[in-house]
Formats: structure tokens, sequence, C-alpha cells
């Protein structure tokens, strides 16, 4: 699993991640507070005014699902990233290595 501290991207993610979910927590509260207020009340008796708060908080909470659907997506891209920036870093020690053991076979051959 990729470091988050180590990754700025990783950082960034989790920062707007956090932000995310605790919007997405406040909207949930507020709808369902609102859709207690309104339950006995059919949307097209209440004002033009609150029927615009009440869509308009809905469509953030959609938003929001959908900016942590995207995250999610920017996590996993940057775990897949690092993971292959291990494989590479573990093939570029590998060659090193055996390119060392060239060396010490050249190096015995002329001695």
């Amino acid at each position: 699993m990729a470091k988050i501290d180590n990754n700025p991207t990783m950082l960034c993610a989790k920062i707007d991640w956090d932000k995310t979910v605790a919007y997405i927590t406040a909207n949930e509260l507020i709808l369902t507070k609102l859709d207690n207020l309104v339950q006995n009340h059919p949307m097209d008796t209440l004002s033009e005014e609150a029927r615009d708060m009440i869509n308009s908080i809905r469509s953030s909470y959609h938003a929001h699902e959908k900016s942590l659907s995207l995250i999610s997506e920017r996590i996993e891209i940057e775990k897949i990233k690092y993971q292959i920036s291990l494989i590479s870093d573990k093939e570029k020690s590998q060659r090193e290595v055996q390119k060392q053991e060239e060396v010490k076979n050249v190096l015995s051959e002329i001695e």
C-alpha cells in the first residue's frame, strides 16, 4: 500500500477524501431532517424557495458522492503507480547487482 505521508498526490487525495466524506455526512443529516420536516407535506405544497433549497442540497449531496468516487479512483491509480515504482526499483537493484557480478567475473578473469 502506498505511503500517504511520502506521496503528495496521495496526501492531497486523502485530504479531499476526508473533506468530501464530511460534506456527505453533513448533507445526509440535513437531508434526513428535511425529509422528516417535509414528510407530511408534498413538495408541491412547499414554497419555491424551500423546494430550491432542498433540491440544491440533494444536488450537492450527489455531486459529493461523485467526487468521492473520483477520489477513490485517484487513490487506486496512485497505489498502482506506487507498486509499479517498487517493481521498477527492484528491477534496477537486480540489474545493478548483475552488473557488479559481471564486473567481478571480468576482474577475476583478468587476474
